[in-house]
């Protein structure tokens, strides 16, 4: 049978200040998570839980007098969802740490017997009955994948055999399949939001250019505290249909690389960032943490609230034409070509915008388009190339190399 004690407890000290540890490790690099978990064990302990003011006070630095400030719900409530999830494999643990409902003060449950997984989070989904949003986006990027993934094979014909060894064989590819490491496809995804309806349930999805991950939302609200009760993070992300279209193109390439695996961008591991081979696919607004090798020292920069790139040396602006009607459509594609400071080869090809990126694709994983490449790069394995793609619909009409440059491998790590 369960039961709850303090963390002042004797009895089960030792078993409560390593998890204690455990969960600090899980909160990882959100220092402002971490700040409020160590405030909230301190003052647990002594058994005097804060009120909201004194932990915005004490923990965010801020000098409000009242306890209006809803910079604090949003974090207590953020940490809360984050045991929750962290439990959320551990069912059947012996000891669990917890943050209770309308309580500012850390517990310790011991001997639960079946502790609920992420999905038990109360704030973050409709009632039962309700229409859910939540669970509609997650069907609707499922379909959507699937769906492209079988017009691709219709459409869009990978590399055969014989020019699948051509292109591993070139100056481009080479450096990934020489060193042996295993390969990560990051897909750029895109965070998404939930905006809460006069019920308090998430009735509908927002993508902001300026927020892109639950941390960026927090110090968001925490600076726009009248939005605190309107938006949540709700833990998802969208990737666009033509990701899965360019892993198809590039599958019969990568099947002699040691392993693959794929991962949104913003999930790759720092650790793996320096150790392994990195393909990144999507567009150019979803780089992530990858944005900032990509465009150090680059001839290229690139908007993070917009389709555009911009070339430092010339000045001009490239941006997505118009979409839809009678007449194509002029898009852009960056590949970005580097190595980590292990060895490992990275191969940028980030979009424009979706056609963008299956241009570029097409060019990158086709012998005729590398030849070019190769060409106007002089066998540099440090190096950058802008292309120009016209399509209509669902089609590319014709990919153009407009500029390319020899990048500094000592400047892509060096801020």
């Amino acid at each position: 049978m369960n039961h709850s004690v303090r963390l002042d407890n004797g009895e089960h000290a030792q078993l409560i200040d390593n998890e204690i540890e455990r969960i600090r490790e899980c909160l990882g690099r959100s220092s402002k998570l971490r700040d409020l978990f160590d405030y909230l064990v301190d003052r647990s302990r002594t058994g005097t839980p804060p009120r909201e003011v004194e932990i915005s006070q004490d923990v965010f630095g801020r000098t409000t007098q009242a306890g209006d400030d809803g910079g604090a719900r949003v974090y207590i409530h953020r940490l809360r969802k984050r045991l929750e999830e962290i439990y959320g494999d551990r069912r059947g643990a012996g000891l669990r740490l917890t943050l209770p409902l309308g309580e500012y003060r850390l517990i310790a449950e011991i001997g639960s017997a079946d502790f609920p997984g992420p999905e038990s989070a109360p704030l973050l989904l409709a009632p039962r009955r309700q229409f859910s949003w939540r669970a509609l986006a997650i069907a609707a990027v499922g379909l959507t994948a699937a769906f492209a993934l079988v017009v691709s094979l219709l459409l869009w014909p990978a590399p055969g055999v014989r020019e699948a060894t051509q292109v591993r064989q070139s100056e481009i590819w080479k450096p990934l399949f020489a060193n042996r490491k295993s390969v990560i496809i990051a897909e750029g995804d895109h965070y998404l939001f939930g905006e809460k309806g006069a019920g308090g349930e998430v009735s509908r999805l927002v993508r902001d250019y300026r927020i892109h991950s639950r941390e960026d939302l927090d110090a968001y609200l925490l600076s726009h505290s009248s939005d605190a009760a309107r938006y949540i993070d709700v833990g998802q992300s969208y990737i666009p249909t033509t990701v899965p279209r360019a892993q198809q193109y590039l599958a019969p390439i990568l099947a002699r690389a040691p392993s693959v695996r794929v991962l949104p961008a913003t999930q790759v591991p720092a650790a793996a960032m320096l150790s392994q081979n990195i393909i990144y696919l999507g567009l150019s607004s979803g780089l992530g943490p990858l944005s900032a090798p990509t465009t150090s020292g680059s001839r290229f920069e690139l908007s993070t609230d917009s389709d555009q790139i911009r070339d430092k040396r010339t000045g001009r602006v490239y941006g997505a034409g118009p979409s839809g009607g009678a007449s194509p459509r002029r898009q852009y594609g960056l590949v970005s070509l580097f190595f980590g400071k292990e060895g490992n080869r990275y191969i940028i090809l980030a979009g424009t915008s979706e056609m963008g990126l299956v241009g570029l694709v097409e060019t990158i994983g086709a012998y005729d388009g590398l030849r070019e490449l190769s060409n106007a790069l002089h066998s540099s394995g440090t190096a950058e190339a802008l292309y120009e793609v016209d399509s209509q619909g669902a089609g590319v009409l014709a990919v153009r190399l407009v500029a390319t440059n020899q990048r500094d491998q000592q400047r892509v790590w060096t801020p």
